[in-house]
């Protein structure tokens, strides 16, 4: 965990230095940083929640113009107040500030209280002898604890130089019973340091090894890790104490290092005894994040032993599933491979539907998010019926508290399962609901737009596939998701939960019309047709038509399907309104095209580099031009072909 914040750290400070060397962005980063804080501030902004949370330091002078001009505009006293200490304590050193001394009071000239704090920073009352005393004293503990600090690390440099030296020299240093131990922690407290994590895959670098104790001590350590996870006894997440539950002991650690370490080698799995195999299994299980890629080969020549380990350990999570935020086992299977999740498949789906059915409107919402994992963790190992009777179970839960939001992934995951079912879901609930409109925007927001999805880090979308389901879900959001009420935000802001279900319904709409399928044409006409897509129908229109453009090679229309969208998309003008529409419909085509297409030779002109290449190119213009021959766009190939034959 300390290597992880380690190199976390790293990459914050890296960010804040590439900031910091952005001259012009200074002026945004604060202003944006500035307004935030005064919004979440509900007990009033101070100066040091402005010093606390800014990514920008070094001020300079330029810094002070921009800052100057924020004072000026500030109207909130306490607001000012704050950015006026701000300035004056954290901005420029005292005497550079001293030379803008009439400017700032010319920012605050109006409020008594901001002239007085100016006042007296510029005149500042005397020091007393005590206080130079007690700085003093703070100075002094503070060089004692810098000097106690680097004497510490001298020491601790000494000692690992000593112990590398005498690990070097004594032949005995790994053999012996009395100090084996405590030199294998070392090496693994080293490795650690070293590579600033405790994750095994992140610890061991055998090239690194050998580097620091030579070739035959690092067989030495090898042997002795290796020997590590058989001799040391383990457990699973549910069978350890609470207080070992989220740490490993140092010899555990070890152990879990020397099984890596030693599935790296070729055919290692030849080693393991068959007694060995399950010691081996647990290792392998027993990371918090995601399984050791051992336990692929030991699923391969160990599979009964893989299979009753891991599956007694998903029955004894049973009743963690309401409670705990974070189960490691779920965790790992949902992150391992195919096979093993093939593996575990059927007990998987057992548990998997209990825990469905045993979903009250009291269930707490990690019952529910621990569920989900398992269902993910199976959704390519399961059969297409499997996945039926699954949304089904979902639904059932689902409509059991519809309109709870912590209930929403319920109806998310009977979408991902089976799209029809999760439809007709959604249609019974939509019947039941008395505000229909902040149940669809609240749903759509929670489950169907891109901001939900990437909170849910899943690569599968419960979207449906199918255009007329797409269609369906599209109705129903154009319904209560109507276009016409949407806002148009000016500058940065923090999108709600009516502009997340703005992105849904756009999300729905994009999906269907890049459905490469022949039933969208038929889908999206049968939607234009519908009296909540009024407000938006010339725009959806012109999206078809421009799709089935883009489409047009790889979508085989029949002739009935070109005849509607010939006579339903745009009509045969028979009076004076739908001649003016097609005019309409024409400039649009024709605004389109000049805003996509590119009439000049542009790109040619600037690629010409020498003054022979230009003389050659104008003079094959004059000869065109005299010829009265035209050079539209698609010349530009003969162009650059003619003026490389020039300069050659």
């Amino acid at each position: 965990m300390k290597g992880d914040a380690y190199l976390c750290q790293n990459d914050i400070t890296t960010i804040r230095s590439t900031l910091n060397s952005m001259p012009t962005l200074r002026e945004y980063i604060f202003e944006t940083e500035y307004g935030l804080i005064k919004k979440v501030s509900k007990g009033g902004i101070d100066t040091g929640s402005i010093s606390a949370n800014t990514l920008l330091s070094s001020f300079t002078e330029d810094d002070f113009t921009w800052m100057l001009r924020l004072l000026h505009l500030e109207s909130e006293e306490s607001s000012k107040m704050a950015l006026l200490i701000f300035i004056l304590r954290f901005v420029l050193s005292g005497n550079i500030i001293a030379k803008y001394r009439e400017q700032l009071i010319s920012a605050v000239e109006e409020n008594d209280n901001l002239l007085s704090v100016i006042e007296r920073w510029f005149s500042p009352e005397a020091v007393s002898s005590s206080q130079i005393k007690k700085e003093h004293s703070w100075e002094r503990r503070d060089r004692e604890r810098i000097r106690e600090n680097e004497r510490k690390k001298c020491e601790d440099k000494e000692r690992w130089i000593q112990w590398h030296h005498e690990i070097i020299t004594d032949e005995t240093a790994l053999t012996s019973e009395a100090f084996r131990h405590s030199n294998l922690e070392k090496c693994m407290e080293l490795l650690i340091h070293i590579g600033h994590s405790s994750s095994p895959e992140k610890l061991w670098n055998k090239a690194l090894v050998t580097r620091l104790f030579g070739e035959n001590k690092t067989k030495e350590i090898e042997k002795l890790f290796f020997q590590q996870w058989r001799k040391v006894p383990t457990s699973l997440w549910s069978n350890r104490s609470s207080d070992d539950k989220h740490s490993l002991r140092t010899d555990e650690r070890i152990a879990l290092t020397g099984l890596y370490a030693e599935s790296l080698n070729y055919d290692w799995y030849k080693n393991i005894k068959p007694e060995e195999a399950s010691r081996a299994v647990l290792y392998a299980a027993l990371p918090s994040d995601s399984f050791l890629p051992a336990i692929n080969q030991l699923a391969l020549h160990f599979p009964n032993d893989v299979k009753n380990i891991i599956s007694h350990e998903l029955q004894n999570i049973r009743s963690y599933v309401e409670t705990a935020d974070y189960i490691p086992v779920i965790s790992n299977i949902l992150n391992s491979a195919k096979e093993i999740r093939e593996l575990l498949k059927d007990v998987i789906l057992e548990i998997i539907i209990s825990s469905i059915y045993s979903i009250e409107k009291e269930s707490s919402s990690n019952k529910i998010r621990n569920t989900g994992d398992l269902l993910y963790s199976i959704i390519d190992t399961v059969s297409d019926e499997q996945k039926k009777v699954i949304a089904t179970s979902c639904a059932s839960a689902y409509l059991k508290s519809p309109y709870s939001s912590k209930f929403y992934p319920l109806l998310r995951y009977t979408f991902t399962f089976h799209s029809d079912t999760g439809l007709t879901t959604l249609k019974n609930a939509l019947k039941r609901s008395i505000n229909k409109d902040q149940y669809i925007i609240e749903l759509f927001a929670a489950i169907f737009s891109p901001q939900a999805s990437r909170r849910d880090l899943r690569k599968y979308s419960c979207l449906p596939k199918t255009p007329e389901a797409l269609g369906e879900l599209l109705s129903i959001a154009y319904r209560f998701i109507r276009r016409e009420d949407d806002r148009e935000h000016d500058g940065m802001y923090h999108p709600d939960t009516r502009d997340n279900a703005v992105e849904a319904r756009n999300n729905i709409l994009s999906l269907l019309l890049d459905t490469q399928n022949t039933r969208k044409i038929t889908e999206m006409l049968r939607l234009l047709q519908e009296k909540q897509f009024s407000f938006s129908r010339s725009y959806l229109e012109f999206l078809v038509r421009e799709r089935v453009a883009i489409s047009s090679e790889i979508l085989h229309l029949t002739e009935d399907d070109v005849v509607k969208l010939d006579t339903q998309l745009e009509q045969i003008p028979h009076d004076q309104h739908s001649l003016f529409t097609v005019m309409i419909n024409r400039l649009n085509d024709l605004q389109y095209a000049l805003s996509h297409s590119d009439f000049t030779d542009r790109d040619i002109l600037c690629s010409i580099k020498r003054e022979s290449q230009m003389q050659a190119t104008l003079a094959w213009r004059l000869e065109a031009n005299g010829k009265n021959r035209h050079t539209p766009l698609s010349e530009k190939a003969k162009l650059l072909m003619v003026k490389k034959q020039i300069s050659d």
